[in-house]
């Protein structure tokens, strides 16, 4: 994978962080990617509502406890911080090698990114923030940080200084399928893109979702889509998952029965690498919904869930 196509994978990923992290995510994958490190993010900009969901886990709702922090409480809230993991080049694949994390953590520390490896108490070495000296209570107050990187020139980056290259109906759809976050202004950041251009998006969005205009017929095969919905790459909820693939109902079922067969063998990873996985959200949420993401069976995923809980 390119350098320019795992950049455009971890900015979908990251949501509406605040445009200099988004900009630092960018510096960060193309430096430590010339180092021949590839690093990608699996969390960015998390609203209240997924926060909340989040802390809920293991306490009023299912699965095990992931967080201590309620809607608000946590950095990637206000979309100053990020979570990562290394790769391989062409993307598939997430571990977490310390000594990795480091050599990325110090790429990070150089642009002004403070690392939680550095931490005392706790230390979490896929986490980077850069809050420009607000505290959380401050932030809660609606505060707004002054940060800006360091020792980066602005030709260097393309969220800086490159017109968003997608087309209107692409952006558009991206909007609608959820990958760009709620509110115009934190959407049209996300995007990258000028104010005329996301009224231009706006527009699409509008005319896609009052049914004036019909959504694009996907090229994917059934198994290709099912595949798709175990890795997590659609969201949670069959409704969701269905417009998020651009599909009708019928061809849903069609899906959604494969997903449920469980189409690919016995997975081959370690429990090690199978925990790692389930931490980084790679497999959804829900015990049997992971483990058929992981396509194992209930003994193996038991294994995986105790080493989960190891290290939560």
């Amino acid at each position: 994978m390119s350098v320019d196509n795992l950049v455009n994978k971890a900015l979908k990923r990251i949501g509406a962080v605040h445009p200099v992290i988004k900009q630092g995510a960018e510096e960060i994958i193309r430096r430590a990617y010339k180092q021949g490190i590839y690093v990608l993010f699996s969390d960015g900009y998390r609203s209240h509502a997924e926060q909340n969901a989040l802390y809920a886990q293991g306490r009023t709702k299912p699965g095990n406890i992931v967080t201590n922090a309620k809607g608000g409480q946590s950095l990637h809230n206000y979309g100053l911080a990020l979570d990562m993991f290394i790769t391989n080049k062409e993307g598939t694949t997430a571990t977490w090698p310390t000594n990795k994390l480091r050599e990325v953590a110090q790429i990070a520390k150089s642009l002004g990114f403070e690392w939680g490896g550095d931490w005392t108490s706790f230390k979490d070495y896929p986490h980077i923030q850069m809050t420009g000296g607000l505290t959380l209570s401050q932030l809660q107050t609606g505060q707004k940080p002054n940060i800006k990187l360091k020792n980066v020139s602005q030709s260097t980056s393309s969220t800086s200084n490159k017109t968003n290259s997608k087309s209107i109906a692409k952006m558009a759809q991206e909007v609608i399928d959820g990958k760009h976050g709620n509110g115009h202004e934190a959407r049209r950041k996300s995007l990258g893109i000028s104010k005329a251009e996301y009224e231009k998006v706006r527009k699409e969005v509008n005319a896609i979702t009052s049914g004036k205009k019909k959504k694009p017929t996907t090229t994917k095969t059934v198994q290709q889509m099912a595949n798709e919905v175990k890795k997590g790459l659609h969201g949670n909820g069959h409704e969701t998952r269905r417009k998020s693939l651009g599909i009708s109902k019928s061809e849903y079922e069609k899906v959604r029965k494969l997903v449920n067969a469980g189409i690919h063998p016995s997975s081959s990873k370690s429990v090690s690498q199978m925990a790692k996985e389930v931490i980084a959200g790679k497999h959804g949420r829900g015990h049997e919904n992971r483990r058929k993401s992981l396509g194992i069976d209930n003994a193996t995923y038991q294994k995986v869930r105790a080493e989960v809980n190891k290290r939560a």
